[in-house]
């Protein structure tokens, strides 16, 4: 169908999703993104010497989408609610300490629990993250990162060199999977440590 229809077949097909289901233009966004990418290693592992690029340029602007950065979690919540004597202990060690990571670095979670053992750099004389695409054969070795410009070293200082010195290995529990957000966050609200429309991704912009 997209030799047929092409990216702009499928843009179609997107708005009228969102006019029937209230789909976001982020959503859709993504979705061409995707199929660019699929397809660009498609091409590129036939060696096709002219790929068509069909979803290139393709996008969808919602001119009244509110902005979709989440929300920050403010900074006297963090110190007076999760910093206060066992506020996170019921919280596995591993899902604690990637939160107590977060909030002193700002990486993004998924660039936490993802770490690789030999991007966790304790020994240097500044002990650091590295945080970087990684290609490899070996599933716990292996990880993407955002975009070239998320590719970076982070000095570990405070909570977050001493939650690193307690996994030199990474995190195992979390590492490739989803299930980090979800667990940490109604952990939090559970225990009403969250504000009201707030999640632990806004440790990232706090």
């Amino acid at each position: 169908s997209l030799g047929s229809t092409g990216g702009g077949g499928w843009k179609k097909w997107w708005q009228a999703r969102i006019a029937r289901e209230g789909q976001s233009s982020e959503t859709a966004n993504k979705d061409f993104t995707y199929m660019n990418g699929m397809l660009g290693r498609f091409y590129e592992d036939l060696e096709h010497e002219d790929p068509p690029r069909p979803f290139a340029g393709i996008s969808i602007r919602d001119r009244h989408a509110k902005p979709s950065q989440k929300l920050e979690v403010p900074v006297d919540w963090i110190v007076e609610k999760w910093f206060a004597p066992g506020a996170l202990d019921g919280l596995n060690e591993e899902a604690r300490d990637i939160l107590l990571i977060s909030i002193e670095t700002g990486c993004r979670q998924n660039e936490i629990y993802n770490l690789p053992s030999s991007a966790i750099c304790l020994n240097d004389p500044i002990p650091h993250l590295r945080i970087a695409h990684e290609a490899s054969d070996d599933p716990d070795e292996r990880r993407e990162v955002k975009n070239l410009s998320s590719h970076r070293e982070i000095p570990l200082v405070g909570v977050a060199l001493a939650a690193a010195k307690r996994h030199p290995d990474g995190f195992p529990r979390y590492r490739n999977k989803s299930s980090y957000s979800a667990s940490v966050n109604k952990y939090l609200r559970e225990n009403g440590m969250l504000p009201t429309g707030v999640t632990i991704g806004g440790t990232r912009h706090s």
